[in-house]
């Protein structure tokens, strides 16, 4: 985000898709005197996949107050076990519009999502893109990371 915050809240997640939408729906509902932002690690979760990707964004533009989302989604690695096929890349980016896209890897730069313009951007790895997104992404907005990654 563009402006540090107080705290950082750091989340590991392994396969608890409920338990985490519970825990951060406490964190957003809890006072906000101070700046905070949340990252949640993946901790080799199996089930990053076109609807699990739409529902991280649907609940970050809400938390998010209807604000700006940056979607950054791609393959790190070619050999990820449980590919995230393009076409489900694709279907994914279409249907969440974020405000601010960056795809990552071969597969990634290898789509050609319409309509974003200048609101687009490569990485080649995982942590080149979290630290774009995390640059360009205004304070109040959320990034969701849908990258799969060797595990």
């Amino acid at each position: 985000m563009t402006n540090d915050p107080d705290v950082t809240i750091v989340i590991v997640s392994w396969n608890t898709r409920d338990i985490l939408r519970d825990c951060l729906a406490s964190v957003f509902d809890q006072s906000r005197r101070a700046t905070f932002e949340v990252l949640v690690v993946d901790n080799a979760n199996s089930g990053t996949t076109a609807g699990t990707t739409e529902t991280a964004a649907s609940y970050a533009r809400a938390v998010s107050g209807g604000g700006w989302v940056t979607l950054v989604i791609g393959e790190e690695d070619r050999t990820v076990c449980e590919g995230f096929p393009p076409e489900e890349m694709a279907s994914s980016i279409r249907k969440i519009h974020p405000d601010r896209l960056i795809l990552v890897g071969e597969r990634g730069r290898n789509l050609r999502p319409g309509g974003f313009g200048k609101r687009i951007a490569y990485a080649d790895t995982l942590e080149a893109a979290r630290d774009l997104a995390l640059r360009e992404t205004p304070a109040g907005g959320a990034v969701v990371l849908a990258v799969k990654t060797w595990r």
